[in-house]
């Protein structure tokens, strides 16, 4: 949960390293509040904006030594607030700022060495992070360009760590968004497995066209779900499915639409094998759906919410995991349910009560989620 210490501690280690990146005072506090507002949804920032300034001032007289204990001390308190992957986007986000002085950037700077080990961020990633400020194109480090695009969208695949990271640099920035939001010109964003962006001229790009590019993601296995055939009727009833097939490919997205008694729940319930149908047969990749092997494949979301009130969010992925997966080590789930929280938008809600739709605490959309 992000607190005024947090934001505080941050608001100095911008200071401290943009003061020693030589980045102008007033293109740093505007990069400033656009992080505030893009990351935590911050909009009241005058009062960190008042104290960005002053602690500017102040960092700039600084001795070389006092200026790196300093962020020492700052990125030490902040490794035990924050995990360890947030940690490691804290740094790239200092280096891409003090990267907007690049007459002066050194991604060796003993300042990035020094909020990287207190931060318990590994030697290799700061190395990337400095080749994808500077633009170093590698293995991590890509470019994807696509139409209408006016400019190749730079991206960084951090394998340890499960993320994908993206920046934006071209003229026609203001007729992009990410996930509906407009994004901020060369300021890198994670981009989740549900993230999307978007073209005003029309284009849409997903997280799975981007990662493509790398080599060894793209060349996973083809995945057809095909049903043929299928009939299911209620006892004593004609309603029900009528010999009906289907194809649907990885990647595809589906919408099964109609009224109420249509057989919308029937459908979903026979697509992922809660029920059986009477004709007909229903694969994954030639293999029947009933078979444990495709039923450890198959996923779904339930009409109803199964949550546990009196628990939080965190809490309730935690115990569903342990029933799930068993033998698997704490700090392997503890893994897994972050990085889902993250994927899902629920990170700073995950200490939140789970509540009833009737006593709410977090969102409808939220619960859904």
């Amino acid at each position: 949960m992000v607190t005024d210490v947090i934001i505080t501690a941050l608001t100095n280690l911008f200071a401290l390293f943009c003061s020693r990146g030589g980045v102008d005072a007033k293109i740093s506090a505007k990069m400033l509040d656009d992080y505030l507002g893009s990351h935590f949804g911050i909009r009241n920032k005058d009062t960190y904006n008042g104290l960005y300034l002053d602690l500017r001032e102040l960092y700039e007289s600084l001795p070389v030594d006092n200026v790196e204990q300093t962020v020492s001390g700052i990125c030490s308190r902040l490794k035990s607030q924050i995990p360890q992957d947030e940690g490691a986007m804290l740094l790239l986000r200092l280096m891409e700022f003090c990267a907007k002085t690049p007459e002066v950037f050194n991604p060796k700077d003993s300042i990035f060495c020094h909020a990287a080990e207190n931060l318990g961020v590994p030697a290799d990633l700061v190395s990337l992070f400095g080749d994808y400020v500077l633009g170093k194109e590698g293995e991590s480090v890509r470019y994807y360009k696509i139409e209408p695009f006016e400019a190749p969208l730079k991206t960084l695949w951090l394998d340890t760590l499960n993320l994908l990271v993206f920046s934006y640099d071209g003229a026609d920035v203001n007729n992009v968004l990410f996930n509906d939001v407009p994004i901020v010109r060369g300021m890198f964003q994670v981009w989740s497995t549900s993230g999307v962006l978007k073209h005003k001229l029309g284009r849409i790009v997903f997280y799975s066209m981007v990662m493509g590019q790398y080599s060894g993601v793209s060349q996973h296995e083809k995945i057809v779900f095909s049903g043929r055939d299928l009939n299911f009727r209620y006892p004593k009833s004609e309603f029900g499915l009528h010999n009906f097939s289907f194809d649907m490919h990885d990647g595809e997205l589906i919408a099964i639409m109609g009224g109420s008694g249509a057989g919308k729940t029937t459908l979903v319930s026979i697509l992922n094998g809660s029920i059986k149908p009477q004709e007909g047969t229903i694969t994954i990749n030639g293999h029947d759906i009933n078979t444990d092997e495709a039923k450890a494949l198959i996923g779904f979301v339930p009409q109803d919410d199964l949550l546990i009130e009196e628990l939080t969010v965190y809490q309730n992925l935690y115990y569903t995991a342990k029933l799930c997966f068993d033998g698997m080590s704490e700090q392997e789930i503890d893994r897994r349910i972050i990085n889902i929280l993250r994927e899902l938008g629920l990170l700073q809600a995950k200490d939140l009560k789970v509540g009833s739709p009737i006593k709410k605490v977090i969102s409808g959309g939220q619960r859904k989620r």
